[in-house]
């Protein structure tokens, strides 16, 4: 076994180097620590890497792209399986409607959508090569195959695509599964796991779990019962916590008649390693409409996302937003300098100058009778509350799309620059944020809270995001120390307040390595034993992800 490892590529790290992409992601913590990067190339490498590593104690930290925002990719210690080499399609077949795509979790996001969408694969190979060392040693070569199910696929005159869009492209789609990704569109599609139909999960000890959706449910003993292709045999209890009824990301997934693939969806990698995904590809609509309306006032804008969404609900109305996002003033006033600064070359457009509140939206149409019928209720209701429709941005051409596009998408990136530059001057300081979900009747209070107890203490922020689903991001930007400070004790009366409303401390993100005082709030100490025994009965030396969803000191003393 030591000479297969030997084999399994390698990168050192060394104790002084804090530069290394491996030991970092998008969430600005400090960088962590590890000795080396493995980059497998199949399931039989890291079934080797694992059974090593839980021998000795050694803690395995999962990277993808490391395009998370809550730590969930920094080590702390031991060594990092990175996933990357294993970027390969694997198969393909057709259920009803729909097309079962089968990849390894390297593939790229926004790789898969653009392969989907033109019908030719790179980095294919046959199901049965996959956890084979002579496809390995070949696709470490750069080796091409012939994916099973392709020539179906392509005889199928149908476009179609994968509906969940992250902001964050680059993902890996291992990342998103085990983050249960969202994005904008999932007003209407909802998140990563009603795309999810099979995984195949490499267990602490080597071992390996085939878990196809439907086939491990809940008993009457609220078990999950399942056999590894090993023949070890486990006993998994559901928790008896009850998560909350909004859009959501905190913890492990629990409900009485459970599917077993829905836990490892959305587990932030701390059960095993995800080494296969069968995903959902659905029929593409052909035709949209977007667009983003520009208010004088930031609360005009909520308060017409809110008469949208109270629209949406009746047959009558044509308004049917697949996406409909929020951003504040403060928003707009960072989208207005980076424009600019960047000059002439910014590929953020214009906007009125008087923008205090934005309202980005898109929507389907059947043809051009139905296309006016929308536009007309989409103008009858953003006039009624103060948008004027000459300084409207709408269109259906790809041109209009990207722009709008690039509109939406700057926000993050200005966020990240911003914080690059905070942290050379005070290197302890990084973003607070809250992603926060509450029930539709709850999302006003809590904005008005977020306002009052910001603008009270002098910090700068923006609010901008889901807010169809009444999940808005707040960042809080500290600008030295004390205010980090400031920040971080008011992100806790934010989680509290949430949990208050009946929402959760966690919609989007997943809480990682920098949330774990907001899960005991939702859950108590008791919901994070529930998890806590659930992970130690998969990983008994608790060394995978460590750090990740709760801290350590729960995993020395579960009871």
């Amino acid at each position: 076994m030591m000479k297969e490892i030997e084999a399994i590529k390698k990168i050192p790290i060394q104790s002084s180097d804090r530069t290394s992409p491996y030991i970092q992601d998008e969430s600005h913590l400090d960088s962590g620590s590890a000795e080396a990067v493995y980059l497998p190339a199949c399931e039989d490498e890291i079934r080797l890497l694992l059974s090593r590593f839980h021998r000795t104690g050694t803690p395995v930290t999962i990277s993808g792209s490391r395009t998370g925002v809550v730590g969930g990719a920094v080590p702390q210690g031991g060594v990092i399986i990175s996933t990357e080499r294993m970027n390969r399609v694997l198969g393909m077949r057709r259920q009803g409607t729909d097309w079962l795509i089968k990849v390894e979790p390297g593939v790229i996001l926004k790789d898969l959508q653009r392969q989907i969408e033109s019908k030719s694969f790179e980095n294919a190979m046959p199901l049965s090569a996959h956890t084979t060392s002579e496809t390995a040693q070949k696709a470490s070569k750069g080796a091409s195959y012939e994916i099973s199910g392709y020539q179906d696929f392509l005889s199928d005159k149908g476009q179609y695509f994968y509906p969940p869009d992250p902001t964050e492209g680059t993902a890996t789609l291992g990342g998103t599964v085990a983050a249960n990704s969202s994005g904008a569109r999932s007003l209407m599609y909802g998140p990563t796991r009603g795309y999810v139909q099979g995984l195949r999960v490499a267990l602490a000890g080597g071992d390996i779990l085939d878990i196809p959706r439907g086939r491990y449910t809940a008993d009457d003993s609220k078990e999950l019962r399942v056999q590894t292709e090993q023949g070890n045999t486990f006993r998994i209890p559901v928790p008896a916590y009850r998560m909350p009824q909004v859009k959501n990301a905190a913890g492990y997934y629990a409900r009485p008649d459970m599917d077993l693939i829905d836990l490892f969806i959305g587990a932030e990698g701390t059960l095993g390693v995800i080494t296969c995904m069968e995903l959902r590809l659905i029929p593409k609509p052909q035709n949209i409409l977007s667009g983003v309306a520009f208010f004088e006032d930031s609360g005009k804008a909520l308060e017409c996302a809110q008469k949208i969404m109270i629209l949406r609900r009746f047959s009558e109305s044509m308004l049917r937003p697949m996406a409909l996002e929020y951003f504040d003033g403060h928003s707009l006033e960072l989208l207005r300098r980076k424009r600019q600064a960047d000059g002439t070359g910014s590929v953020i457009p214009e906007f009125p100058s008087y923008a205090k509140g934005a309202l980005f939206f898109e929507q389907f149409y059947e043809d051009d009778e139905n296309l006016e019928k929308i536009y007309e209720d989409w103008q009858e209701v953003l006039e009624a509350y103060g948008v004027r429709m000459d300084d409207t941005w709408g269109g259906i051409d790809e041109r209009e799309l990207e722009k709008m596009k690039n509109f939406r998408h700057a926000l993050p990136d200005i966020l990240n620059e911003i914080f690059r530059e905070r942290k050379r001057h005070y290197p302890n300081i990084h973003k607070i944020s809250a992603d926060i979900a509450v029930p539709d009747s709850a999302l006003e209070e809590l904005v008005f809270f977020y306002q009052a107890e910001i603008e009270q203490k002098g910090l700068e922020y923006v609010l901008f995001g889901h807010i169809g689903e009444s999940h808005l991001h707040l960042n809080i930007l500290p600008r030295t120390d004390k205010e980090m400070v400031l920040a971080k004790n008011l992100s806790r009366e934010f989680a509290k307040k949430a949990a208050s409303l009946g929402g959760t401390i966690s919609a989007e993100h997943g809480i990682g390595k920098m949330k774990h005082q907001f899960l005991e709030i939702l859950y108590g100490p008791d919901g994070i034993r529930e998890m806590v025994r659930i992970k130690l009965l998969l990983d008994p030396k608790g060394i995978i992800n460590r750090g990740n969803i709760f801290p350590e000191g729960y995993l020395s003393s579960p009871e």
